[in-house]
């Protein structure tokens, strides 16, 4: 697993929390109640369901040591107040969950992840993979038929050297457990 839930709200996480949209991140519980990687159309479907209300804003990760990294996610809020992430994610009990009213989702595909290095070999990490998850959310919206060939053989380049960069920072930061409360 190349990135899990921090295990303290640390002042880096608290910083790093602070310059996407200037609140505190909480953790909140995985019900794993859904379909992997939904998260959206989870909570829609919950709240369709059952009730309650689709937070928006961002789940944070961590690969200990090496960077921090916020996903455009989605939790629910259900009728008796309680904060519940609906989507499984590899065994995590518990996320961190960072509310931003301004985390809109389009319908089609979540906003690119923020990202922030902590170790140097981090630093190229971050802008591989700012380029590699801009280009995917476009493949996304548009479909990859839309993409010239050019830029079909650069998202490729860029993915193949972002393998590379990611497979050297884990091995030299292998990671913490998975946080379980």
């Amino acid at each position: 697993m190349p990135t899990t839930t921090p295990y303290e709200i640390s002042p880096e996480v608290a910083r790093f929390a602070a310059t996407i949209c200037g609140s505190s991140p909480e953790y909140v519980a995985v019900a794993n109640e859904r379909e992997p990687l939904d998260c959206f159309f989870n909570c829609a479907a919950e709240v369709t369901e059952n009730g309650g209300e689709l937070i928006l804003g961002w789940a944070i990760w961590e690969r200990a040591g090496a960077y921090l990294e916020a996903e455009h996610h989605a939790i629910v809020k259900r009728l008796d107040g309680t904060l519940m992430d609906v989507t499984p994610h590899n065994g995590e009990s518990h996320i961190l969950f960072l509310a931003d009213p301004t985390a809109k989702f389009n319908g089609v595909v979540g906003r690119n992840n923020h990202r922030a290095p902590i170790a140097p070999e981090a630093v190229e990490w971050k802008t591989l993979a700012n380029a590699n998850g801009e280009r995917l959310r476009k493949a996304r919206m548009y479909g990859i038929s839309k993409l010239t060939e050019t830029q079909r053989q650069e998202t490729m380049r860029v993915a193949e050297r972002l393998m590379k960069v990611q497979q050297a920072i884990e091995s030299k930061y292998p990671g913490e457990p998975i946080y379980r409360r």
